[in-house]
């Protein structure tokens, strides 16, 4: 298999994660919010024809996923050093389309993996912008150092200062269409129709169960 799928992944532990989102909703709804977007990525993962690792922020894992996937630790001292070095761990499985997703973005699906896959075979890279300045997606063939350089993680110009250093290193790369991450109380209310019909399906598998 030419595929390899990094997801990157935080233990589901209240006030711990997505706390901008919590400051305008709540610690135990943003809690609810972001189990949603594991299971909108995980979902996902699933179903791509591709070798599927899980980098979490910690050894201990709580997420029911199949045998197949792989599990990983996160290493280092910011989001870039932990990207580029989960890239670089898998680089002894030769040459391979590696992309790399996170766990924010509620519109991610199958076919968006399905298409960086093919456009990453063209190309020394695939990039997905997000609609707040960051991005959903990133996809490579081999770690390339510099790549993150000078990026201010979470600020407004990270996709920017990306396509900026890609093109200072000489790589080719094509760029997705933009996607909603869920970082705000102003962003979950765009999604908050598919959030509810998520509860509801858990709360039916459990009184059903």
């Amino acid at each position: 298999m030419n595929n390899q799928l990094i997801v990157f992944l935080r233990k589901p532990v209240r006030g711990e994660v997505k706390t901008r989102l919590a400051s305008g909703i709540g610690q135990d709804q943003a809690l609810s919010v972001y189990k949603w977007l594991i299971s909108i990525t995980l979902d996902a993962a699933k179903k791509v024809n591709a070798e599927i690792h899980l980098f979490l922020d910690r050894t201990d894992k709580e997420f029911n996923v199949p045998d197949s996937f792989s599990i990983h630790v996160q290493d280092g001292s910011d989001l870039g050093e932990r990207m580029m070095n989960s890239f670089k761990s898998l680089s002894g499985n030769g040459e391979k389309n590696t992309i790399i997703i996170g766990s924010d973005c509620p519109e991610m699906h199958e076919d968006i993996l399905d298409e960086a896959y093919m456009k990453l075979s063209e190309k020394d890279l695939v990039v997905g912008p997000a609609v707040d300045g960051g991005f959903y997606l990133l996809g490579m063939k081999k770690a390339h150092t510099g790549l993150f350089d000078g990026i201010v993680w979470g600020g407004e110009n990270v996709f920017d200062r990306l396509v900026s250093n890609a093109r200072l290193l000489n790589l080719s790369f094509t760029v997705l269409g933009h996607r909603r991450d869920i970082d705000e109380a102003s962003d979950f209310t765009l999604f908050k129709d598919q959030y509810e019909q998520y509860c509801l399906k858990e709360y039916n598998n459990v009184t059903q169960g």
